[in-house]
């Protein structure tokens, strides 16, 4: 019996070794996307580079190239693989909250103690959490991205008199929709892209 024991509290180290190799390649496929966006959004940013506000005319000759339209899809689609790479991480951790759990649950089982997984030093509290600090490059990104469209739709607009304001009215607009999208995501229980960790 307490062979059987010991080998599944081995399965469950395993298992929570291959969900963290799972997060570091998930983690690297977004950055690498995300990079990659990045690559091809300076790759077709359009060369003439008028002010928006200060002349009508140059407006009108940046609103005229077509690789804006370019642009414009790339930032949504920045903001779409920043918002998934959020998601990502999120589920990444309550996979790993799930399985630190079975993990102390076969500790418990075989030594009749819990052993402390995170932090077996009570002064080594407080230590930064690179999942934390991700989940805020992330929303960085996320703000970016954000900034890059309302900045394509001021030069795309051709009313020289409202484009600033219109660049602030969009990126605040973006602003909102991200935190609503992120809260969303801490708080959803839609089984489109939720598991079921039981």
């Amino acid at each position: 019996m307490e062979d059987f024991k010991k080998n599944m509290y081995e399965k469950a180290i395993e298992g929570y070794q291959f969900q963290v190799s799972r997060y570091n390649t998930w983690m690297n496929y977004y950055a690498l996307f995300v990079g990659a966006l990045l690559v091809a959004l300076y790759s077709v940013w359009p060369s003439e580079s008028g002010s928006g506000c200060s002349c009508i005319s140059e407006t009108t000759a940046v609103s005229s190239s077509e690789n804006w339209y370019v642009v414009v899809i790339i930032s949504i689609l920045g903001w779409l693989v920043s918002f998934c790479w959020y998601g990502a991480l999120l589920g990444y951790r309550k996979w790993n909250t799930h399985w630190i759990n079975v993990i102390k649950d076969m500790e418990s089982k075989l030594t009749g103690n819990q052993l402390k997984i995170y932090c077996k030093n009570p002064k080594q509290e407080g230590l930064i959490s690179t999942q934390k600090i991700t989940g805020l490059f992330i929303i960085g990104a996320m703000v970016a991205w954000n900034a890059i469209f309302a900045l394509v739709v001021r030069y795309l607009c051709v009313c020289c008199s409202t484009c600033c304001c219109l660049f602030w009215v969009i990126f605040c607009v973006g602003i909102v929709v991200s935190v609503l999208s992120v809260i969303g995501l801490h708080y959803s229980t839609c089984k489109l892209i939720c598991s079921q960790v039981d």
